[in-house]
């Protein structure tokens, strides 16, 4: 017997306290379509001296079932958020060494045996996990195989444990992950896995130590021109949300600035996603979805304000001669309430409810990408291009009719329009390889430039805030700063407006 497919999953980890707790509860619920299995599954995982498979994301093991062998080959491995996503091609075995002439997948069997090339292959470590597994089933009909698993990974005469829950959709919609983990994990405060057994077993091979999250940058959308609605907007989501969680987890670990500023890249990006498919996407989840990405960046931005007045307002400031001594002291009460935001936006990021938001963050482009509706399964084979020409052209509406009262606008109405411009941009950002790369490149630097004067005068008009409760000493200080960068702001106002007709002028690619 052979298969070969994708595997979605959901992957937690847990105390022994909440393993021994929870391992039952599906019976107890009356989810279980059949009586839970235990049983010992023993897997060693083979590559090549130099880890030339984990190098390519390719994991070869072997595992024993009972008196049977099974190999797997998984391509396209790691978890991001909780969830693993990957190639898997499994094959039961005559015996229990590797065979790979036995992989199923022929695109899969060369990737295999390229990373080996002429390295020899061998054992690398082995995983030893008593599992109790579940079979489940949801009101929506999808199938989920739950597993609560308990056990070691061994490597080099050392070993760690493993204590985890994995819940596997077999068929089905992806909406059916999250049905279960409602209602068998509630309660519990959880915490999303992100390595899977091999990883941790190649870990302890290695002696390599998790590092922190280190801030990630938004890398250029991998659309292809010539793809359907559904391939971008998988291709297109699933970049957004890694971005979004990867920078999630550095905030809570990390002081440095970058990491906020590029959790909130990712949410815009993942929220121009969504508003670029929108026709693909009308229903409650898309629109929830949209309520809470914008409350989770309005949270996080209170630490990346703090962080902006620091670099932009204060540290400019520094190499003038005449400038007032009480600089610093401005630059430390910016620097104690970044560190209070942040703390407090640490803890929010911690809470029960936004583990959860986490969790349909990572699910989000496997549900967005597979509609229950048949029609709108339809409108999935659309050309990219089409949703993308409508977006971009409701985008620009939005910016050319605030951009006629150009000289009349108030703070508020810049700010507005600010955002607007950062729309269209991460819009285009999103689907720029549908178009040609010189119309696209010529129109976003025309466009970046404004949006970057818009930045700065937005970002006086905060400082003025400043002042509020503070002592003389300081007052006179910001009133420095502001009074200098008013003045500025004044002259850089005249170059957005210049920027602004030629944004207007420029040729709009999508259209």
């Amino acid at each position: 017997m052979r298969k070969a497919g994708r595997e979605l999953e959901l992957k937690f980890v847990l105390s022994s306290e909440q393993l021994e707790r929870l391992k039952a509860r599906p019976s107890q619920l009356g989810l279980s379509t059949a009586k839970p299995i235990t049983r010992i599954l023993r897997s060693t995982y083979y590559d090549t001296p130099d880890c030339a498979l984990h190098r390519q994301g390719l994991t070869l093991r072997v595992r024993q079932v009972g008196r049977s062998w099974y190999q797997t080959v998984k391509a396209e491995t790691g978890v991001r958020g909780g969830v693993s996503h990957p190639l898997e091609v499994e094959t039961i075995l005559r015996g229990r060494k590797p065979d790979l002439d036995a992989i199923a997948s022929r695109a899969v069997r060369r990737q295999v045996v390229r990373a080996i090339g002429e390295k020899s292959l061998g054992p690398m470590f082995e995983t030893v996990i008593k599992r109790t597994q579940h079979h489940l089933k949801t009101d929506n009909g999808s199938e989920v195989e739950l597993a609560f698993d308990q056990g070691e990974a061994r490597a080099n005469g050392q070993s760690t444990c493993i204590c985890e829950a994995e819940i596997e959709l077999k068929s089905g919609g992806p909406q059916g992950l999250l049905a279960i983990v409602g209602e068998v994990l509630s309660g519990e405060n959880l915490k999303l896995g992100d390595r899977s057994k091999s990883e941790i077993g190649y870990a302890l091979l290695t002696g390599a130590v998790a590092a922190a999250a280190e801030p990630l940058k938004a890398q250029p959308s991998a659309m292809n021109r010539g793809d359907n609605g559904g391939e971008s907007l998988e291709v297109a989501s699933r970049s957004a949300v890694h971005l979004v969680l990867h920078n999630w987890q550095a905030v809570l670990v990390s002081d440095d600035p970058e990491a906020v500023h590029q959790m909130r890249v990712g949410l815009r990006r993942l929220r121009a996603v969504l508003q670029l498919f929108r026709p693909l996407l009308k229903n409650a989840y898309a629109d929830e979805m949209e309520t809470s990405l914008r409350d989770l960046a309005k949270g996080v931005s209170q630490i990346r304000d703090a962080d902006v007045l620091t670099t932009d307002i204060v540290e400019p400031l520094e190499a003038h001669e005449d400038k007032p001594a009480s600089l610093e002291p401005i630059r430390q009460v910016l620097l104690a309430q970044a560190s209070a935001h942040r703390a407090e936006v640490r803890r929010w990021l911690a809470t029960p409810e936004l583990v959860a938001l986490q969790l349909k963050l990572a699910l989000l482009p496997a549900i967005a990408s597979n509609p229950a509706s048949k029609k709108r399964q339809r409108r999935m084979l659309q050309p990219a291009q089409a949703f993308a020409g409508r977006a971009l052209a409701a985008n620009w509406k939005k910016v050319a009719k605030q951009g006629r009262r150009f000289d009349e606008l108030n703070d508020e109405e810049r700010h507005e329009l600010r955002k607007d411009l950062k729309a269209l941009r991460y819009t285009i950002e999103c689907c720029a390889p549908l178009y040609p790369e010189k119309q696209v490149k010529r129109f976003v630097k025309r466009l970046q430039l404004l949006q970057e004067l818009f930045g700065y005068v937005n970002d006086v008009v905060m400082a003025r805030r400043l002042a509020a409760n503070r002592t003389p000493e300081l007052q006179c200080a910001i009133g420095y700063a502001i009074g200098w960068h008013t003045a500025h702001a004044g002259d850089t106002w005249t170059d957005a407006r210049s920027n602004w007709k030629k944004l207007r002028a420029a040729r709009r690619f999508w259209e």
